[in-house]
């Protein structure tokens, strides 16, 4: 085989991938196939609460009074 050969033989392959690569985009694009080629991954997590934990001194403004549990009602501690 000649040089001349062997390119031809190159862009003819590259031609097929490409047309069928094209007919098989168009194929699913038609069916109304809803399969996505690129998944998404998530990593797997642990299993968390299905509502948010609300409370405790860190969820208050002011934080809490010195017994841990009363929360402050200004940044003195006035109520504590």
């Amino acid at each position: 085989m000649n040089e001349n050969n062997i390119i031809m033989t190159i862009v003819i392959v590259v031609i097929v991938i490409v047309a069928i690569a094209i007919i098989t985009y168009v194929a699913e694009k038609n069916s109304g196939s809803t399969t996505n080629i690129f998944p998404v991954i998530r990593p797997n997590r642990p299993n968390r609460p299905s509502k948010p934990l609300i409370g405790g001194c860190a969820g208050t403004r002011w934080g809490c009074c010195p017994d841990g549990k009363t929360p402050r009602t200004d940044k003195h501690g006035k109520n504590c």
